[in-house]
Parts: C-alpha cells; structure tokens; sequence
C-alpha cells in the first residue's frame, strides 16, 4: 500500500532503483497538547552520482474495507492536521553521494475542542526526471520513487477507542479468515488481530494472528488471518482486537467450512 509509491516508464535501462531513499520510519507520530508546537525532520540518502532534486507536497489520506483509497486535497479531511504542519520551502536539492535533512514543524491549534487524533501526509518524489536516447533494439526502466511519510498528531491523552467487527468471511479455499473492522472511535490504533478458532465440541484449534495495519478514525480495513487446516463443517471462533492500553475489544461467530 500504500506508504510508497512508485511510476514505472518505458525508458533507457539503467541502474536508477534506489537512487535515494529516505532513512528511518515513514510513520511520524506526535502527542502533543492545544497550542503546542514541536519540529520533525526527514533525512534523505542520495546514492546517486548526480544532484537530486525533490518536491515536497502535502496530502489527506483516507482508506476503507471495498479496497479504497483517496488521497484528497490537503486540509480537506474532517480529522486533517496537514494546515498546521509549515516548512520552508517545497523544492530540496542534495549533492552527489551525500544526505540531508527536511525539517516541517507541526503547530496544533490552541482550540480546546480538538481530540484525539489527526493525521495527513507529506510527499516527497523527484522533481527532475531525466530520459536519455535508447539504444537500438533495447527497452529500458525508468522509476520515479515517491515517498509518503504519515504524519499523525495525537492531542494529549484525549479521545475514545471503539472498534467496530463489520463482518467476518472464510476464503475456503485458502482457508484465510477475512475479518472486517472500522475505527468509529477518536484515536489512531495499531491493532494487534487475532482469533481463536474452536472445533464444535470444544477443542481448540488454535490461535492465528492477522498482519498489524493502522486504522485512523472512520477508517476500515480487512485484516486477512492464515487459518489451519479445516477438517470439519463448523467452527467457533472468538475475534480480539488489542489496541493496547488496556483497551480490548472482541466478536464471537461460527464459521462453515
């Protein structure tokens, strides 16, 4: 998914994949309180033998369990902290073989109103693509990296977690429990997924564990959990949802294989 992103073009075949790259998390998480303000930075690693030149843009960004995405227009989203994020300048050139850093600094609003979390991102691709005459009888790759750092503002200690089991489905043939939540709470959480799977008469199964996946405020996702084999017709199953802090939430259902 989803943090980057990256355009493919029929060109000159070179050795341009990971030119540069940006070093460290691509998730920025601050709690901060109203009227705060604190400064973040992005270090950038150009391998190249050449100048690189980058842009800097802003993002809202938003996702659901029918598989869609939308990045929309900065400062649009309901829970957007992309108007109080500001730095200096939208276009950043780092020498040959060196790195730099992209500072932006994140001021939240001194409204007594705002709680929980908001969240935006920051794009970061080159701005200065190059192409250069193809040799005769060759079909060469040009790649355009384009990064997609997530900024997320927690407000103190604010908001309330609620986690909502929209549905469950077994993929039969691959045995994969397809479990379907949405956040209707006020918090970003990065859940620890898991289900207990039990056989008719009581006997457990096992426990099986879904790929972590962030879910911000109104926002879904289906977590996908490898199941065993199953040999028989039913199942129970008890679905958990740890967003830590103490804050559990769980789902029974039967399954039929």
């Amino acid at each position: 998914m989803k943090y980057l992103s990256v355009f493919l073009c029929l060109v000159l075949f070179i050795p341009l994949f990971a030119d540069w790259s940006i070093i460290g998390d691509l998730t920025h998480y601050s709690v901060m309180n109203n009227g705060e303000q604190v400064t973040k930075s992005i270090i950038i690693s150009n391998h190249a033998s050449e100048k690189l030149v980058l842009s800097v843009t802003q993002a809202d960004y938003a996702y659901n369990s029918e598989d869609n995405i939308w990045f929309v227009e900065a400062g649009k989203l309901e829970r957007s902290n992309a108007k109080w994020i500001s730095f200096a300048t939208q276009e950043l050139t780092i020498a040959p073989k060196s790195q730099d850093s992209f500072s932006y600094t994140i001021s939240v609003p001194g409204n007594e109103e705002l709680i929980g979390s908001y969240w935006s991102i920051i794009f970061i691709e080159e701005s200065n693509i190059s192409y250069k005459k193809a040799k005769d009888n060759e079909l060469n790759l040009q790649v355009n990296q384009r990064y997609a750092i997530q900024t997320i503002t927690q407000i103190a200690d604010t908001g309330s977690y609620d986690i909502q089991f929209k549905g469950a489905e077994l993929i039969k043939s691959t045995n994969v429990l397809q479990l379907s939540l949405k956040n209707t709470g006020e918090r970003w959480v990065n859940p620890s997924v898991w289900v207990e799977v039990y056989e008719a008469d009581g006997d457990k199964l096992g426990v099986f564990y879904a790929d972590k996946y962030k879910l911000y405020p109104q926002t879904s996702y289906v977590y996908k959990i490898q199941l065993a084999s199953l040999n028989k017709s039913n199942y129970y199953v008890v679905a958990v949802v740890d967003c830590g802090e103490n804050k559990i939430f769980g789902s029974q259902f039967n399954i039929q294989n």
